[in-house]
């Protein structure tokens, strides 16, 4: 794949994702269509245009800039939601170029999603089931530290 290509794929990839997550969004769904466009214009053959140099060398840094936080996997899966998108804004976009859009969309947004790992931490009641004590309740203890507190200090 080259750079233009993911470039312009993942801006349909996060115009999908964006619209899906709210799907009454106008906005959304306008810049949906609109990457949809450019990639469909980017999808068909070129007759004798070759871009001009200065936005050759723009789409080049700023698919270095996406390169960043995109590998492989996160290129196909962009391919992969722009062209469920273009075929379901198709006009014979049907329910199932729709599912397509949905369930590519999702892997798209599973995969992008950062993971935190579980943490390794033993529960809270684990480590106050150490001491052999039964559990209080925090009036009873409140209630216990304030007699004690008036009995040392002698006030009522």
């Amino acid at each position: 794949m080259d750079d233009e290509q993911v470039l312009r794929a993942r801006q349909v990839a996060v115009a999908a994702a964006a619209w899906l997550h709210a799907r009454a969004d106008a906005e959304a769904y306008r810049r949906l269509v609109l990457a949809a466009g450019h990639w469909a214009a980017y999808r068909a053959p070129h007759l004798g245009e070759q871009p001009d140099d200065e936005i050759a060398a723009q789409l080049r840094r700023a698919a270095r800039r996406a390169f960043d936080v995109m590998d492989e996997d996160a290129a196909r899966l962009a391919v992969a939601v722009a062209d469920a998108a273009l075929t379901w804004l198709g006009p014979s976009g049907s329910g199932a170029s729709y599912d397509r859009l949905g369930e590519a969309t999702g892997m798209w947004v599973d995969y992008c999603t950062p993971q935190l790992p579980d943490p390794a931490v033993e529960e809270l009641l684990d480590q106050l089931g150490d001491d052999d004590r039964a559990p209080v309740s925090i009036g009873d203890a409140v209630r216990d530290v304030t007699a004690r507190l008036t009995k040392d200090t002698g006030l009522r």
